[in-house]
């Protein structure tokens, strides 16, 4: 008789995801080398290999709806779909720049805008204006301010500033020249001050001369009690009293131009005396 060896695998096919696996068991007489006998056995098949997942049927999200897509799993092995999930994006909202400042021509008012770099929507809103002066205007200088505009878009609070911002001075330049009784004469300015002697009332105490036409001239309640200014700029004695010495006379101009004299009446001691036993007759 043959002497039956150990069997041994033959014609093996290994499974796969989709088919089962085979096999074939042989015995060989471990002498002669004849086969013996074969007998066939099956292999389950084997689980499958996700690949990754991958998007598909994606419906982009804008910045104002939302989008979806399809997370697909296949086998990395046969390719076969092992699930698909539904995946909603929320909208991804506008993405806005930085503001761009729009100014009136006299900076008087603003608007801002922002636009979306995704979609192109704009948001627009008008601001607020302060103004803050940083000097004033001189006979030589333009007046200087510094404006903030504040404006409130897409719920937020944004700011803009103009700074030193010159504003030209539209209103006539006006200057004074004061010449007194006594020969006095001031500098050329816009606020000048002279002291003259007392004479007497109904006297011409100075004359004021001023850079414009068409000016009107106003004096202080006052030095109203001691002298009266006319139309052409001559200022006169009307009375003496001790206790005032002092007035102020303003030049306007029609456009609000203003410049002002300060008169000081200066006493001698006779007058003093003259007026305490005379006054009421003579200053």
């Amino acid at each position: 008789d043959h002497t039956p060896a150990e069997a041994v695998k033959e014609n093996e096919v290994p499974a796969t995801c989709t088919a089962k696996g085979s096999y074939d068991m042989v015995v060989y007489c471990s002498v002669c080398g004849e086969k013996l006998s074969s007998e066939s056995f099956e292999t389950d098949m084997i689980d499958h290999t996700p690949a990754a997942a991958i998007k598909e049927n994606e419906v982009p999200a804008t910045c104002t709806t939302a989008g979806s897509y399809e997370s697909v799993v296949k086998c990395s092995v046969c390719g076969a779909e092992l699930s698909r999930d539904t995946v909603n994006v929320p909208a991804a909202g506008h993405q806005y720049g930085e503001p761009v400042w729009v100014w009136a021509e006299d900076n008087s008012s603003a608007t801002v805008t922002i636009t979306c770099s995704v979609c192109g929507d704009k948001q627009e809103a008008a601001a607020t204006i302060d103004e803050t002066v940083v000097s004033e205007a001189t006979p030589t200088a333009n007046k200087v301010v510094t404006y903030t505009a504040t404006a409130t878009v897409n719920g937020e609070t944004v700011t803009a500033t103009k700074p030193n911002v010159e504003i030209p001075n539209t209103k006539t330049a006006l200057t004074l020249i004061a010449t007194g009784n006594d020969g006095t004469k001031t500098k050329e300015d816009t606020a000048i001050e002279i002291t003259i002697p007392y004479t007497r009332k109904n006297t011409t105490a100075l004359t004021l001369t001023a850079s414009a036409e068409n000016v009107t001239y106003s004096i202080d309640a006052k030095g109203a009690k001691i002298m009266s200014v006319e139309k052409d700029g001559t200022v006169k004695f009307t009375h003496l009293r001790l206790l005032t010495k002092t007035a102020v006379i303003t030049a306007k101009t029609a456009d609000g131009a203003e410049a002002t004299c300060k008169v000081t009446v200066k006493l001698k001691w006779w007058q003093i005396l003259v007026w305490c036993l005379f006054g009421w007759l003579w200053y």
